[in-house]
């Protein structure tokens, strides 16, 4: 570079940093709502297997795997918003799916998480 050149090339670390920080805001936030959404599905399959095991337990009232499982998620971090908790127990199974929202941190971005678990019901054969 000439030393006339210098007074041309002004301002130029500016516009570059207008240009990158936007898009290099996106991609941390971006990290950190794939981070909140990996947390939201592992609480909701915790949920489930509470609900499911509680339900499953031998001699277990109706409901019981609700209760828990609602007693558990109150006790979690809250990075499950909403939850929907469904147990149903036809007497050999039982079935616990849990579904709700996903912390967001981006705005305008809502991610559902659905959950399930599954477990025989406990019984003397």
């Amino acid at each position: 570079m000439r030393p006339g050149d210098r007074g041309r090339d002004r301002g130029g670390g500016g516009i570059e940093m207008a240009i990158i920080l936007p898009l290099l805001l996106l991609c941390v936030f971006g990290v950190a709502h794939l981070g909140m959404y990996y947390l939201a599905q592992q609480a909701a399959l915790s949920v489930a297997q509470v609900a499911a095991e509680g339900e499953r337990a031998w001699q277990a009232e109706p409901g019981a795997g609700l209760t828990r499982a609602e007693g558990f998620h109150a006790r979690l971090p809250h990075v499950l918003w909403d939850p929907d908790i469904r147990v149903s127990n036809d007497g050999e199974h039982v079935v616990a799916t849990v579904r709700g929202e996903a912390i967001s941190v981006l705005p305008w971005v809502t991610v559902t998480v659905t959950q399930t678990a599954s477990a025989p019901v406990e019984r003397l054969t």
